[in-house]
């Protein structure tokens, strides 16, 4: 499941897996059912039951700018909500390191495909989640992914 949270002028995105939880909003109109590819999600060990049964795990977050993100729409046609809709749904191709960490120092880039287009998002991560920075769509990483 993905839930948002609009905490001021960033969005909070947390991706859930199949585990539900009650004071969450669910977004059923994406018709997101497909259990989570993020590679290093785990089970909290101080998990809490609820009486139906569920855990709440623990929760990975994807945060980004808002007007940012209006802008991606504006500009480029692609938003960080697609992003993450598309991580949810397998589309994650790569995590690699940014190439000049000189300039962008602990930074890495996401390599999403949408369609039959590669995408490369930059992003810096800690223990909480992940900031993504933009959304560059790549000729050269779509010939190198997928061949085009």
């Amino acid at each position: 499941m993905v839930f948002l949270a609009n905490l001021g002028v960033n969005l909070h995105v947390c991706l859930c897996g199949d585990l539900q939880v009650a004071s969450a909003q669910t977004l059923d109109f994406l018709d997101i059912g497909q259990k989570s590819s993020f590679p290093d999600w785990k089970l909290s060990s101080t998990a809490k039951s609820f009486p139906d049964g569920y855990e709440i795990m623990s929760m990975k977050y994807y945060k980004w700018n808002h007007e940012k993100n209006e802008k991606l729409k504006a500009e480029r046609g692609v938003s960080f909500e697609q992003i993450i809709l598309h991580i949810e749904r397998g589309d994650l191709l790569d995590v690699i390191e940014h190439p000049n960490q000189s300039k962008y120092p602990n930074q890495q880039i996401l390599v999403v495909k949408i369609k039959d287009y590669v995408y490369l998002i930059p992003f810096v991560g800690d223990e909480e989640g992940k900031f993504l920075k933009t959304i560059i769509p790549s000729r050269k990483a779509t010939r190198e992914y997928l061949g085009g």
